[in-house]
């Protein structure tokens, strides 16, 4: 309970994380993680919501940009 900045998972394996209403700005960092889910407050109850596992890398001409390869609509 109360304000998160940031939350770091590493290695980890199905993670599920609960954020309050005070922690909906945090900024949550994945590596080399699997099936991570976040669950936000709506009223009495909560939401959950994937983090995505995969990412695509495109050459922009000076470097690469990367992007989550499934995005939510």
């Amino acid at each position: 309970m109360g304000k998160v900045h940031t939350i770091n998972i590493e290695k980890t394996d199905a993670a599920q994380i609960y954020l309050c209403k005070d922690s909906l700005s945090c900024e949550i960092v994945t590596a080399k993680s699997s099936a991570i889910n976040v669950s936000v407050p709506v009223g009495d109850d909560f939401v959950e919501h994937p983090i995505p596992e995969q990412f695509k890398s495109v050459f922009n001409g000076k470097g690469f940009t990367t992007e989550a390869a499934d995005k939510a609509s």
